[in-house]
């Protein structure tokens, strides 16, 4: 898992602030942080957001508080930090889901790219194709010829629909012309469960997020998406690659972003009376 140094944590939130407020003068952080992860707690997003959190604080001497703001596929959490006051005290821990999100939506609460500042690129985690210990797909292989012969009998859990882990099996059956029957869940906690007590036959989540339940055994990795091996699946293949496609990288980019200024007032003028939440109604997603 790649990650930047903290000074470009700290060096990105300065500027961040500063940019988001014009270039008001003033001493920053006076204040505390607030931190909002647009995911469950437990998820890859929340995990690195706390340890990041921790190291902010002791630097920055102001204290960071985590909050999840769950639902939508990250859009519900992500819309907060787009209203909020553009003053570097609101900032939001993203994901892919954060551009994917829009694309949902007939008319999308937030453009990224307008409305968001980033700040720095935090973590890049690969995500892993696992299963529970107590089947008998011991391999990827065994996984796919097993769903060849028996087309539309497995079912695969996600964070949701349109979430990353939900559009990267997608991609991968759609590939290989095999049908998987597709259980969204609420948050990668409570469809980890599921996994363990093989419910569902497989999971895309992001690593660190079933980390724990792969090296106490109750998860097996089947294959990864991504160059670099940790301890669990130093000797898995890629996710594409062993499938007899060419190499494809599937992975989950986290980074931090704060509010941009000028496009949030811009963006109340045109949608007067709209407030938080709105828009977001019956969304296609709970949560990568």
């Amino acid at each position: 898992m790649k990650h930047p140094s903290m000074k470009a944590l700290l060096s990105g939130l300065m500027l961040t602030a500063v940019c988001a407020t014009a270039g008001a003068a003033g001493a920053y952080p006076t204040q505390q942080i607030q931190l909002i992860v647009p995911f469950g707690p437990g998820s890859g997003t929340d995990l690195i957001a706390r340890v990041v959190s921790e190291k902010l604080e002791q630097q920055m001497g102001v204290p960071i508080v985590v909050e999840n703001r769950e639902g939508a596929g990250g859009v519900i959490g992500t819309t907060h930090v787009t209203r909020a006051r553009p003053d570097g005290y609101t900032v939001v821990m993203a994901s892919n889901a954060i551009t994917i999100a829009p694309h949902l939506y007939a008319s999308p609460p937030y453009d990224p790219e307008k409305d968001l500042l980033p700040v720095t690129n935090v973590a890049t985690m690969p995500l892993a194709l696992v299963t529970s210990t107590q089947n008998d797909f011991t391999t990827l292989q065994k996984l796919l010829d097993h769903m060849k012969a028996n087309p539309g009998k497995l079912d695969f859990a996600s964070s949701g629909k349109g979430a990353q882990s939900h559009l990267e099996v997608e991609a991968l059956l759609r590939t290989l012309g095999l049908e998987a029957v597709h259980v969204p869940y609420k948050n990668t906690g409570i469809a980890a469960t599921d996994l363990i007590s093989n419910r569902i036959a497989f999971y895309l989540p992001a690593l660190p997020a079933v980390a724990g339940h792969v090296e106490s055994g109750r998860l097996r990795v089947l294959a990864i998406g991504a160059d670099e091996r940790s301890p669990p699946c130093a000797r898995r293949p890629y996710v594409l690659r062993s499938a007899g496609q060419s190499r494809h990288q599937t992975a989950r980019l986290v980074r931090l972003h704060g509010t941009r200024r000028h496009t949030r007032r811009d963006r109340e003028k045109a949608q007067p009376g709209n407030r938080e939440g709105d828009g977001v109604r019956g969304c296609p997603s709970e949560n990568p």
